[in-house]
C-alpha cells in the first residue's frame, strides 16, 4: 500500500491494519512508525525481497546509470578534502525513545519526548498514560530525601523542646508542620517519624553513649523517657527515617542532667 494512501487514515485505522499484519506492540508506535511497518509488510517491490548481495548489485547499477558521477571520490583521489557532511537530524520523538530514556534514568528527557509525541498525535493513549506515570515518578527521582524541606509558612514552624525532669526522667515536646509531614509521606512513603535520643554519660571513668529511636505519629506530641545518670548529657531530634536514609527535621539543644 502506498504511503500517500496511509496518510489519509486515522490512527485507529492504522492500528487495525498493523495488527492484521502482525506488527508487534502497534499501540506504542507513532503514526509515522505505523505507516513504515505497514509499507514494509505490504510492499510489492522485488528489491524489498532481495538479500544484501542483490541490493548491492542494485546500488552499483544505479551508480553506473548515473555515469559514475562521484565528485567526493574524485576529490579524495586528487587529495582534496571532501565536503563536510550535514549534521544528522534530531531523533524522531517516539514512545520507544521515551522508554529508553526512562530506563536510563532520564525521566525529564523521556517526558520531553512524550510531550513531542502528543503534540503530533494528541490521541496517542499509550503516550498519555506513560507521561502521567513518569510525571508521578519524577519528583522522587529528581529529589533526594535531604532536599525535601519545603518553604517555611509564616504561621507555623517545626519545633522540639527537651526538658530534664526530676527522678531521672526527660520530656521531649515536638511539633511539625502538617504540609511538611504530608510531603514527606508522599515522597518517601515507606518512612516514619521518630524521635532520636542520644545520651552521653561517664561510667567508671569511661564514656558511654546510647542511641534510641522512638516511633511517633501525627504533627505534634510528647515523649517521656529515661534520662542518663547525673552529669550526663541528652540530645533529641525529630526525624524522618527510612530503610535507606535518616533525615533530621528538628534538632534540639543538648541538656545536662543535674543531681
Amino acid at each position: 500500500m502506498k504511503r500517500d494512501e496511509l496518510r489519509r487514515l486515522t490512527r485507529d485505522e492504522l492500528l487495525a491494519r498493523a495488527e492484521a499484519l502482525g506488527v508487534g506492540r502497534p499501540a506504542v508506535l507513532t503514526q509515522a512508525e505505523l505507516m513504515d511497518e505497514v509499507v514494509k509488510r505490504t510492499g510489492s517491490s522485488a528489491s524489498g525481497m532481495r538479500g544484501w548481495l542483490g541490493r548491492a548489485r542494485d546500488l552499483v547499477a544505479q551508480v553506473v546509470s548515473k555515469g559514475l558521477h562521484l565528485p567526493d571520490a574524485a576529490k579524495l583521489f586528487r587529495g582534496e578534502p571532501p565536503e563536510p557532511l550535514p549534521a544528522p537530524p534530531p531523533p524522531l520523538p517516539t514512545v520507544t525513545l521515551a522508554e529508553i530514556y526512562a530506563a536510563q534514568g532520564h525521566l525529564a528527557k523521556a517526558l520531553s519526548v512524550l510531550g513531542q509525541v502528543l503534540e503530533r498525535e494528541p490521541s496517542h493513549e499509550v503516550a498519555k498514560d506513560m507521561k502521567a506515570t513518569f510525571e508521578l515518578r519524577l519528583p522522587v527521582a529528581a529529589t533526594t530525601i535531604e532536599a525535601l524541606a519545603p518553604k517555611v509558612e509564616p504561621s507555623f514552624r517545626d519545633d522540639l523542646t527537651l526538658t530534664i525532669l526530676g527522678g531521672a526522667r526527660a520530656q521531649i515536646d515536638w511539633e511539625l508542620r502538617p504540609v511538611r509531614l504530608a510531603r514527606l509521606a508522599a515522597t518517601a512513603p515507606h518512612g516514619a517519624l521518630v524521635v532520636r535520643l542520644y545520651a552521653v554519660s561517664t561510667q567508671g571513668g569511661a564514656v558511654a553513649t546510647k542511641t534510641e529511636d522512638v516511633a511517633v505519629h501525627g504533627v505534634d506530641g510528647r515523649v517521656v523517657t529515661d534520662a542518663p545518670p547525673s552529669g550526663g548529657h541528652l540530645r533529641a531530634c525529630l526525624a524522618w527515617k527510612t530503610d535507606a536514609a535518616f533525615l533530621p527535621l528538628v534538632v534540639g539543644a543538648a541538656e545536662q542532667v543535674h543531681a
